[in-house]
């Protein structure tokens, strides 16, 4: 009934939930967990292959992008890169539920059923049958949140001209 039970039930709850929940949040980047920040430099440069390294928020789950163009790597909790400022675009540990999305919450629920599934019932079928669920949910909730926004223009390139035939798109 409660989290708080001294249940096997609520204790696998408990125990699987922020990895649940942060594996969904990874999983895409969904508008109420972006955010974006400047990265605090680190004084000490990386041992090779890049000029500088920067810390990563600690709430920081996946970068989506810099704010310029420059190539980059992630190690650890450090990002590299040859640029010696660097703002980026992120997914963010988010753990106020009051923000979720409603698709969000349904794609952690089958996600956590998933995960508590074989351990509570010792169903690998029940398992499966939850993940496969999650999966269809997920890819219904990244269709709904990508369509949210300014939609990317498509730059034309001289390739893209070859493989038209030099026609025009508009």
């Amino acid at each position: 009934m409660s989290l708080s039970d001294d249940m096997e039930e609520a204790r696998q709850c408990n125990a699987l939930y922020t990895i649940a929940r942060d594996s969904v949040l990874r999983s895409h980047p969904w508008n109420f967990a972006i955010t974006r920040a400047d990265l605090a430099r680190l004084s000490a440069a990386p041992a090779w292959g890049w000029a500088y390294q920067f810390q990563l928020p600690g709430d920081c789950l996946r970068v989506l992008s810099l704010e310029h163009d420059y190539d980059y790597a992630i190690e650890g909790r450090v990002l590299l890169c040859d640029s010696d400022a660097v703002s980026i675009s992120y997914v963010k540990r988010e753990d106020d539920s009051e923000k979720y999305d409603a698709l969000f919450v349904e794609c952690l629920s089958v996600k956590l059923a998933s995960m508590l599934a074989y351990p509570l019932s010792g169903s690998l079928t029940a398992s499966q049958a939850f993940e496969t669920m999650y999966q269809n949910k997920l890819a219904e909730a990244r269709s709904v949140d990508a369509r949210e926004g300014t939609p990317e223009s498509v730059v034309s390139t001289g390739w893209l001209y070859a493989k038209l035939g030099n026609r025009r798109l508009d």
